[in-house]
């Protein structure tokens, strides 16, 4: 790919790395969404300007929430808050989708115990992160971008209270190499 770069001065590595990790997520979720994963109480966490999610997964919910930290121009939210504290009650949720939110959430840790909280036993939990991927929504004091998880730390934070039901991993030139652009799993909460 360098060499390529070098000869092709019209090759921008970070669109290309956006345009991969952006395709091994839709293809994810158009999965959960054709198995019908997700029903009943669902929340979008960092939903920001996007309603893809809305359209794949709000016709089978009971109740469909957008939420992100903030109100971004042109977005239609139903909740602004931070995902380490919600407005919902304990396991309220059936399911929560959370898109490349966690790089972004300084505590990590908390985020992860909160959707805890939330989630029914049973309940479904959709994550997708970067890992080999550019810096992305950095402020001037270098905050917005905060974490790469690996698979096995995503395995690590999660397992206490979730289990793996299935992983995909995005990779830069083929199949199985060792550049793993972006992370997608599908957990489920553990009844306990």
């Amino acid at each position: 790919m360098l060499a390529y770069r070098f000869r092709h001065p019209e090759f921008r590595l970070e669109s290309k790395l956006s345009d991969i990790s952006r395709g091994g997520i839709e293809s994810f979720l158009d999965g959960l969404a054709q198995k019908q994963v997700f029903s009943g109480n669902v929340l979008e966490i960092g939903a920001g300007r996007l309603r893809e999610n809305y359209k794949r997964f709000a016709p089978r919910a009971t109740n469909y929430w957008r939420s992100d930290i903030r109100l971004w121009p042109e977005s239609t939210l139903e909740l602004i808050c931070d995902c380490t504290s919600t407005p919902f009650r304990d396991r309220s949720m059936d399911g929560i989708i959370c898109c490349e939110v966690l790089e972004h959430v300084p505590e990590s840790l908390a985020a992860m115990a909160e959707i805890g909280r939330i989630l029914k036993p049973e309940g479904r939990l959709a994550v997708t992160v970067p890992f080999f991927y550019p810096l992305h929504g950095v402020d001037r004091e270098d905050r917005g971008d905060y974490w790469r998880f690996t698979p096995g730390n995503l395995k690590n934070l999660l397992r206490p209270h979730f289990d793996l039901l299935y992983e995909n991993r995005t990779h830069m030139f083929f199949p199985g190499d060792p550049f793993v652009v972006n992370i997608q799993t599908l957990w489920k909460r553990k009844s306990g």
